[in-house]
């Protein structure tokens, strides 16, 4: 922990970490009981697979056009 100087108090860095855990548990349980927030999250959870599925499809293509690229390059393919 950092030093602290004579006129400071050496727990008000522990009170500003407590209180900052509280507000976000506080805006967490509002968040949850939110129609709109669940609804939201709920995209946002589909279009995030759809992301990694994109992802892994160019991942694989790439791959896939790698060793078609290498097959008809040895020597002998022709």
């Amino acid at each position: 922990m950092a030093r602290v100087t004579h006129d400071e108090d050496p727990d008000q860095l522990l009170r500003y970490i407590d209180a900052r855990a509280g507000a976000a548990d506080r805006q967490a349980k509002r968040e949850a009981s939110d129609p709109d927030e669940l609804a939201a999250r709920a995209t946002e959870r589909r279009l995030l697979r759809l992301l990694v599925v994109m992802v892994a499809i160019i991942v694989a293509g790439g791959f896939i056009i790698s060793l078609v690229g290498i097959m008809l390059n040895l020597p002998g393919a022709h």
